[in-house]
């Protein structure tokens, strides 16, 4: 994962997917992985797109999930301007059908934006089938990615 900044993971339910995510954001913390960097985690399933600018609705959880840290607006925006967080968004599969295309197009908006920041987002395989069928791919959730789907 060190090597990409941009990564989704693919898995099957109960495989450890958000497991995988707090246990990155426990080793940022504690400085064995992206030790420069801040980690955020979101779940998606509790974003609200709706009548928001591009950008906003990642911005305000990102916001929301750094309120013990007291930083203002104006901080939070230069830490990911600076590209100095992890970001881990979690559950892809779990945004409410109406405003998955909305959020979609808020990471793709907001891994532009704020393209030096890192990016991990994962997402339930949609079939239980013998050949993994990754969700939200086409078209990609961001350009440049990279998709991981354990067998």
């Amino acid at each position: 994962m060190q090597r990409y900044a941009k990564l989704v993971i693919f898995g099957k339910p109960g495989s450890g997917k958000t497991t995988l995510l707090k246990h990155l954001a426990n080793q940022c913390i504690q400085g064995t992985f992206q030790p420069d960097r801040l980690p955020i985690f979101i779940s998606l399933r509790y974003l609200d797109p709706k009548n928001q600018q591009p950008g906003q609705t990642l911005f305000k959880g990102i916001q929301h999930n750094l309120e013990p840290c007291q930083l203002s607006e104006g901080e939070v925006k230069q830490l990911l301007q600076k590209g100095q967080c992890l970001i881990l968004l979690d559950g892809l599969d779990e945004v409410a059908q109406l405003v998955k295309a909305d959020i979609l197009t808020e990471i793709r908006y907001f891994t532009v934006e704020y393209y030096n920041n890192y990016f991990v987002i994962t997402s339930r395989l949609t079939s239980q089938s013998k050949e993994p069928k990754p969700t939200a791919v086409d078209p990609p959730i961001f350009a440049g990615g990279r998709y991981f789907c354990p067998r």
